[in-house]
């Protein structure tokens, strides 16, 4: 069998000899959701080989091939998912799809399509692939992605070919070549709801960004023409006469034009998709595909033993890409480059510390599997399940940390999470606990005063304390939910109030370590509500006192940062006179 002579493995009869039996691709990335010009988006282009069964990857950055991956007998058209993770291709003479898992370049698993295969779309959500069959059955396979299993076929048109999904994963639209038709499928019920006649043998089919109009080139037209629908009628509005024989199609992500592979003449049409006239016809460019980039820069067509790039800008090929004499591409598909996996730990030192004093959280991002390359982003530490990061810490050399004195008496879970970058997903840790601890608790009422001296960490939660708790130097008071009569903090070493009430006034001065008074935030410290003033004095640990409710006066003058990496300067805001 001729490479080029694929109609005995579509089970096409002698009559299609007049149409040469390539086809066109499918946009790889859901129409409206491309990276807008300009935006380095690393992409990928894969190209079925149907004579060395295998499908080609080529760098977009570089246009350099960077493997093979073998594949069935006789590979014919190829789709990715969303996120470039996996890649579909068609084998003709296996009547099977491989799966391509793109992060390793390896088939993860092959499925047999009873009814045939011939071009394959993804659903832009990913979950579903569809199949079309090229024969007399006229079906369409659907693939569940999760599971590599057929699990249904659609009767559409006789010789369905091309296929292409609308960007909101609605509608499927079908070529049937034998019966110079469309069909259109609703893709929530698997039903044909509308059938529109094209021009002759409809090849290839391809739907704009905006899914207001679906591009159908019609290979057995003379001269070729390409049927442009309106979806919202799904009639033929326009039709656009282009070279000999065209067979592939796709839509630049911006929609403004189209281009279109001319078989027979080794041409590409492109097309202004506003008035739907052609505006350009590239010379040697192409006998199938083409893919647009997601930046628009760029369209990659195959040629009998190669790959053409063009530049969009200028509608002239800038490089071709070799494949091998033997080589016969068919089909390219455009996909972000995969994300490697990443794994998270997160390790804190000491796991168990007194109040007021440092713990320094680590987290270590590395690639799940080698790498050369070193993740960067971000990672974000959580507390205690919060919504909001207590830190966000930027990688370096594949580690992020920070040290915090300011968490309250008690145990705590933390949790990191990597942002991920271009090359590698994101990941979180495991919950890693940590203690603070006090050397002295009170829980139940205590009549009288209380005095925190030098050395001594004093933790009062849910307690009713009927006089006032005074702090000396050295001292440090973490006071939770609780009554006292009045709070007065002089040197401290940290003091922490938060969801409690106070009669009298709070009073810090002169503090060397955090000083918070109520933030409901990433410090998770609930408002107080203080019954005299808020006098936070020359206190040069940090200071964050926010949206309390204070019955007298407002007293600040503080220094210092405070006890996690955004607290850049004392905090004091939202404090509320109830008098």
């Amino acid at each position: 069998m001729a490479v080029r002579d694929l109609r005995n493995v579509l089970r096409i009869p002698a009559l299609l000899a007049l149409v040469a039996p390539l086809s066109l691709v499918v946009p790889v990335a859901p129409a409206g959701a491309a990276t807008p010009a300009g935006a380095a988006t690393p992409t990928r282009a894969y190209v079925t080989d149907a004579n060395l069964n295998r499908v080609d990857v080529i760098d977009t950055a570089t246009n350099a091939v960077i493997t093979k991956i073998p594949v069935g007998n006789v590979p014919f058209d190829v789709a990715a998912s969303p996120d470039g993770s996996t890649v579909y291709a068609t084998n003709l003479a296996d009547s099977t799809v491989s799966v391509i898992d793109a992060t390793t370049d390896t088939v993860s698993s092959t499925i047999p399509v009873p009814s045939g295969v011939a071009e394959v779309a993804v659903a832009p959500s990913g979950t579903n692939v569809y199949v079309t069959d090229a024969g007399f059955t006229g079906h369409v396979s659907v693939i569940d992605a999760a599971t590599n299993t057929v699990t249904g076929t659609i009767q559409v048109g006789t010789i369905p070919l091309g296929l292409a999904i609308t960007p909101d994963g609605s509608t499927a639209y079908v070529a049937n070549q034998f019966d110079n038709t469309v069909s259109v499928i609703d893709l929530t019920t698997n039903a044909v709801t509308a059938t529109i006649p094209v021009g002759a043998f409809p090849f290839a089919v391809a739907v704009a960004p905006d899914g207001q109009h679906v591009y159908v080139t019609n290979s057995g037209d003379s001269p070729g023409t390409v049927s442009v629908i309106d979806t919202t009628s799904n009639t033929v509005v326009a039709t656009v006469p282009v070279g000999a024989n065209p067979e592939g199609v796709a839509v630049a992500p911006d929609g403004n034009h189209a281009f279109v592979t001319n078989m027979n003449d080794n041409t590409v049409s492109v097309i202004d998709t506003a008035p739907d006239t052609v505006v350009a016809t590239i010379p040697n460019a192409g006998v199938n595909g083409p893919a647009v980039t997601p930046d628009g820069a760029a369209a990659y067509t195959a040629l009998s033993t190669g790959v053409a790039v063009i530049d969009t800008a200028t509608d002239t090929v800038t490089t071709t890409i070799p494949l091998g004499a033997t080589s016969s591409p068919q089909y390219i598909a455009i996909a972000p480059v995969p994300k490697a996996a990443t794994t998270t730990q997160l390790v804190a030192k000491p796991s168990s510390a007194a109040f007021g004093s440092p713990i320094t959280f680590t987290a270590t991002v590395a690639p799940a599997a080698a790498n050369t390359v070193t993740p960067t982003g971000t990672v974000s530490f959580y507390l205690d399940g919060a919504a909001d990061p207590v830190a966000t810490v930027a990688l370096a050399g594949g580690t992020a940390s920070f040290t915090t004195s300011g968490l309250g008496a008690g145990g705590h879970q933390v949790v990191a999470v990597y942002s991920g970058d271009d090359n590698f997903s994101s990941s979180t840790s495991k919950t890693t606990p940590v203690t603070v601890s006090t050397t002295a608790t009170v829980t139940a009422g205590h009549n009288g005063a209380i005095t925190v001296r030098s050395g001594e960490t004093l933790l009062v939660r849910h307690a009713q304390v009927n006089g006032a708790i005074v702090v000396l130097p050295g001292g440090s008071l973490d006071l939770e939910h609780s009554t006292v009569s009045s709070v007065v903090a002089t040197g401290a070493s940290a003091l922490r109030v938060c969801a409690s009430t106070v009669k009298g006034s709070v009073v810090s001065t002169g503090a060397t370590g955090f000083v918070l008074v109520s933030d409901r935030g990433d410090d998770a410290c609930a408002p107080n509500t203080i019954g005299g003033s808020l006098n936070l004095i020359s206190n040069t640990g940090g200071v964050e006192a926010i949206g309390n409710h204070v019955t007298k006066v407002i007293n600040v003058a503080n220094s210092g940062t405070g006890a996690f990496p955004e607290d850049t300067a004392p905090e004091i805001s939202g404090n509320g006179r109830t008098a």
